[in-house]
């Protein structure tokens, strides 16, 4: 599994555009790449120009085929006058938790979409697993939000949706 969260600053000049690209390019990847399994992404609401996106992939083959696709390239090279940043944090994958139904969420709404890092002392990533798991899984279960639930290497995601 790949699992992947980009940090991306953004022209807010171009923000219409950007927006446009870019839901074409996560809807397209999540209905027509069966290997592509989530891509949510965001922005901060104090800081609209730092987007997140995250994206798991079922293997490197279900990634190859996204990055081939025309939907893809487009985003590359409209990324490519837009951007003003970017940095991509690899994840290792420890829990993924979603809600049964699939959730696209797309222009304005009232979503409050939250990441978190966690730094985990070395040798205490069981621990903090065990202790979060539980809650996790819980929150995606029983509550309306959040509808996810990812805990990757050292860093915890929660509550990423489609752009607004």
């Amino acid at each position: 599994m790949i699992t992947r969260l980009f940090r991306l600053e953004r022209d807010l000049a171009q923000r219409e555009r950007f927006d446009e690209v870019g839901e074409n390019n996560l809807t397209k990847s999540i209905k027509g790449e069966p290997g592509t399994l989530a891509m949510y992404a965001t922005h901060l609401p104090d800081a609209p120009e730092t987007c997140y996106v995250f994206e798991v992939y079922a293997d490197d083959d279900a990634y190859q085929t996204h990055v081939a696709a025309p939907h893809f390239q487009a985003f590359v090279q409209m990324s490519g006058e837009v951007l003003t940043g970017r940095e991509v944090i690899q994840l290792t994958p420890q829990l993924l938790v979603e809600k049964p139904e699939s959730l696209c969420i797309t222009g304005a709404n009232e979503i409050e979409p939250h990441l978190v890092y966690v730094d985990i002392e070395p040798g205490s990533e069981d621990v903090f697993r065990a202790a979060i798991e539980a809650n996790m899984r819980t929150a995606v279960a029983e509550e309306p939000s959040p509808a996810l639930g990812v805990l990757g290497g050292l860093r915890l995601c929660r509550g990423l949706r489609c752009p607004p």
